[in-house]
């Protein structure tokens, strides 16, 4: 009845154990499914914008308070719904690796006894910033250098931010949220001091930084913004001031035409005005059946006058038929001269009269390549010029744009601007800004986005460096301060643990009245346990001694076999392993014998066991008889195996020992009772003499399968081979 009153009992103990660890198991899941579901919410719904179209993502405030309140398990569900959220608002798997790697590393650190805030920014460190470098170059193939370095800034105060809200948050929650199975590993107070005070300046710090950062990268933006603008006009005025002198020069020349009948005087006059505007590459005067009758520069002019009057013919071009049909000046879309190389030319044109009736126009072909004298926007700025029809007429050379050709705009958002649009040109990526010339031109000026990232970059270093510096300087003080709480609290301690006389003195300007009172009750305390220790230490003395001569008892039994009274295999191993190694060292030749008593099992089936413990202690005495120099090592293996290493001496010497001891087992007797028995025993030597690279497994294994030749091919007989 009392036995199963005892196992009803234990059931029962089993069952509510059992019980506890299921509901446990279960709170944490809840807890878990909870913070989690909190952390989904703010980073699907809440994602805090800052400069470009970056965001600070929040959530992982909750993963943390459920790693402090509740531990591992539900901070890892907790993470897992936190990714969720961010990946659906962000569509970036990746944060899923960097949040989850961050809460088992953090967890890690802190059960180590770090700061939960140093441990975090220790994470930042060593993984998330590598793990997020390698994210945006490889996978997202980010090219930009200074938007790389803004995006792990970001990252990596974001993810300071996270922890230090938690922990500012933290005292506020009932305690009840806490798990009473975490175990992590106390803290001093004075680190407690001093991490609440790094929290309280790490967090408006890093706010402060970001709110100012972003201020400074809008109004660089802005900056940027009105310089590509006041530029794009700039170049906009200047060109149409181009073409509105290049055309002037045009209806002047017309007039001046007009008046002249002779030839000879309308080619002079071209000349002339051809060498005082030198923006045009040629000039030339047709009739009024559209043919060409006089042109500048010369050599060109002659070998269109070789060409037959078809091809000398411009009656189909515009700058020939609007001005007839207008009686205005004309300035034409870009187009390629014909009979005046393959350079893009613009055609500006006027007609000419002789009595108030049409005789033909007078043109001038303004090379494009010439509007590079205006374009003064520098290294820094490019500039593309577009006409009605989208034909590029010029382009900054950096931007290897090929003239004439129709330019296919590719506009594109990037993530490190809010309000400069962007386009993409031969997949370079660049901020622009553009103005509309009064003829319809389409003025660009581009700005690569570096300028914009790079002074964004700039600023974030400058402000975090500032804010490091006061940070510093006032952590420094606040570490000096927890100091001064807590030293008088180490100095009691360090007093007591050495058994040293508590300072009747008080400390007066470190102390305080808690600390005062502190002391006088150790001061009490310790006079009492004082007393007890003297007691207590003759006692542990004497209990000292007698297990200090247990202990050796026990090492030598564990070391050695007690029906032989030689080694057992530990022992042996233990003796022999240091001396093997030293002989290998110095290539001294070593000698391993496995050896192995025959039929020994005869012996115990006929004779009884009795008799075979009889054979046991014979050949242990043997063994410690012809083994008996300083470097012979002899022991048992297990059962009728034995074990013999001989180091130092000739591998011949080896030998001799060991047949002799052969030798000696045969020709003895072991008397038990009135029988006498005789036994004969096989073994199997291996000796390391030239190559000695070899372990003392190795040499252990080749002479048991020695020993297996020598039971093999008759018994009793010793099976050797050497290197």
């Amino acid at each position: 009845m009392r036995w199963d009153s005892i196992s009803n009992i234990v059931q029962w103990g089993a069952q509510d154990l059992n019980y506890y660890q299921k509901d446990y198991l279960k709170k944490q899941v809840v807890y878990g499914v909870l913070f989690g579901i909190f952390a989904f919410l703010i980073n699907f719904n809440f994602i805090i914008p800052i400069y470009g179209h970056l965001g600070l993502h929040m959530g992982e405030v909750f993963v943390f308070l459920c790693l402090i309140f509740r531990g591992l398990v539900p901070a890892i569900i907790a993470t897992l719904l936190s990714s969720l959220g961010l990946f659906l608002a962000t569509e970036n798997p990746s944060l899923l690796i960097t949040t989850l790697l961050q809460t088992l590393v953090v967890y890690f650190l802190i059960r180590r006894g770090f700061l939960i805030l140093i441990a975090d920014i220790i994470y930042w460190l060593i993984l998330g910033l590598p793990i997020t470098y390698v994210v945006i170059t490889y996978f997202y193939q980010v090219t930009s250098t200074d938007f790389t370095q803004v995006i792990l800034i970001k990252q990596a105060i974001n993810g300071v931010l996270n922890i230090s809200l938690a922990l500012l948050v933290q005292p506020f929650l009932p305690s009840r949220l806490y798990s009473s199975n975490i175990a992590n590993k106390l803290p001093k107070l004075s680190s407690r001091i001093f991490e609440l005070s790094l929290i309280c300046i790490v967090f408006p710090t890093l706010l402060i930084t970001l709110i100012l950062s972003d201020s400074n990268a809008q109004q660089s933006e802005k900056e940027l913004e009105e310089i590509l603008r006041i530029r794009a006009a700039h170049f906009a005025e200047l060109s149409s001031g181009y073409l509105s002198y290049h055309k002037k020069a045009i209806e002047n020349l017309s007039e001046v035409i007009s008046e002249l009948q002779d030839e000879p005087d309308q080619e002079a006059t071209l000349n002339h005005w051809n060498s005082n505007y030198s923006g045009f590459l040629t000039m030339l005067i047709t009739d009024e059946k559209g043919l060409v009758i006089e042109g500048v520069p010369e050599e060109r002019f002659e070998k269109l006058l070789a060409l037959p009057e078809l091809s000398r013919l411009v009656s189909d071009r515009d700058y020939f038929v609007k001005p007839k049909e207008t009686n205005q000046s004309f300035i034409s879309e870009v187009f390629l001269g014909r009979g005046f190389g393959n350079d893009p030319i613009i055609a500006i044109s006027a007609p000419y009269y002789s009595g108030g009736v049409f005789k033909g126009v007078v043109e001038g072909s303004l090379n494009l390549p010439n509007f590079s004298d205006i374009d003064a926007t520098g290294n820094a700025y490019s500039v593309i010029v577009v006409d009605k029809s989208g034909k590029v007429i010029y382009s900054s050379p950096a931007l290897n744009i090929k003239a004439l050709t129709v330019f296919a705009q590719q506009d594109m958002t990037l993530a490190y601007s809010s309000n400069l649009p962007a386009i993409e040109v031969n997949e370079r990526e660049y901020l622009y800004k553009q103005v509309t010339t009064d003829n319809g031109w389409v003025v660009k000026v581009l700005s690569k986005p570096n300028t914009l990232i790079t002074a964004y970059k700039n600023n974030f270093y400058k402000l975090i460096l500032t804010l490091i510096i006061i940070s510093i300087l006032a952590l420094s003080v606040t570490r000096r301060f927890a100091k001064q709480i807590t030293r008088p609290l180490e100095r009691l301690v360090r007093y007591f643990e050495a058994q040293r006389p508590v300072p009747t003195r008080a400390m007066k300007y470190l102390s305080s009245e808690e600390v005062e009172s502190i002391r006088l009750q150790l001061i009490n305390a310790q006079s009492l346990m004082i007393d007890y220790q003297e007691k207590l230490k003759d006692e542990v003395d004497e209990k000292t001694k007698e297990l200090k001569k247990t202990n050796e008892k026990l090492e030598l039994l564990s070391r050695q076999d007690q029906l032989t009274n030689i080694f057992n295999r530990r022992g042996f191993e233990l003796a022999t392993q240091k001396v093997f190694k030293l002989a290998i060292r110095n290539h001294n030749p070593v000698t391993f014998a496995v050896l192995d008593v025959d039929n020994f099992k005869t012996i115990n089936d006929s004779l009884g066991h009795t008799a075979g413990d009889k054979c046991l202690e014979y050949i242990g005495e043997t063994l410690k008889d012809v083994f008996k120099r300083d470097t012979d090592f002899v022991g048992r293996y297990g059962g009728e195996e034995f074990v013999v290493m001989l180091a130092e001496g000739s591998e011949a010497n080896h030998l001799h020992l060991l047949e002799l001891f052969r030798a000696t087992i045969e020709n003895g007797s072991v008397c038990y009772g009135k029988q006498s028995i005789k036994m004969t025993i096989s073994i199997g030597a291996y000796t390391v003499r030239d190559d000695f690279n070899i372990s003392y497994e190795g040499i252990i294994k080749k002479s048991d399968e020695l020993l297996y030749v020598s039971k093999s091919s008759g018994k009793n007989k010793i099976t050797h081979k050497s290197q």
